[in-house]
């Protein structure tokens, strides 16, 4: 199996979860977090809901992302940035039909904005790096997998030179 380095740091090697909270992001996980608590708040407060009820439901909020899901392998957050609503954080006994909907509208922009805020970015560096490198990725209708040819291959090795098998 070949390892790739992050594309921004350049020091790590690119996982799912380094992705996400390598150093060299413009934007923070935490940051795009506390921006949608602002929105869920906001939102809150519009509908006249308390904020003893609102400090309650933002402390849980925050406290279910950062804990580990039921695999016990990943953060719950990982799971929302995939777009995966855990039962933990969006459960069917919540009563109150405008906290529901808030919390559900909240993960959508964490899950939106993260995508947007780093996914896209590093897209774009990836894009920039083999258009330098001219490697060009065949995109076939219905074919998910992206396959580079043996001379592009060559050409992202020589690129990549730090290659750990």
């Amino acid at each position: 199996m070949i390892y790739v380095l992050c594309i921004r740091c350049r020091e790590y090697i690119e996982t799912w979860e380094h992705i996400w909270i390598c150093q060299k992001n413009k934007h923070k996980i935490i940051d795009i977090i506390e921006e949608n608590n602002k929105k869920f708040v906001n939102g809150l407060r519009e509908n006249n809901i308390g904020e003893l009820m609102i400090k309650l439901w933002v402390d849980r909020m925050n406290k279910e992302l950062f804990e580990r899901s039921a695999d016990k392998k990943h953060l719950i957050i990982y799971g929302v940035i995939r777009g995966i609503i855990n039962k933990r954080i969006y459960r069917d006994e919540i009563n109150n039909k405008v906290i529901k909907e808030k919390i559900l509208e909240w993960i959508k922009n964490i899950h939106k904005d993260i995508r947007e805020k780093i996914w896209n970015y590093r897209c774009e560096k990836m894009k920039e790096k083999e258009k330098e490198l001219q490697i060009v990725i065949n995109k076939r209708i219905g074919q998910r997998n992206k396959r580079l040819n043996t001379r592009e291959q060559k050409k992202m090795k020589k690129w990549k030179n730090q290659e750990i098998n």
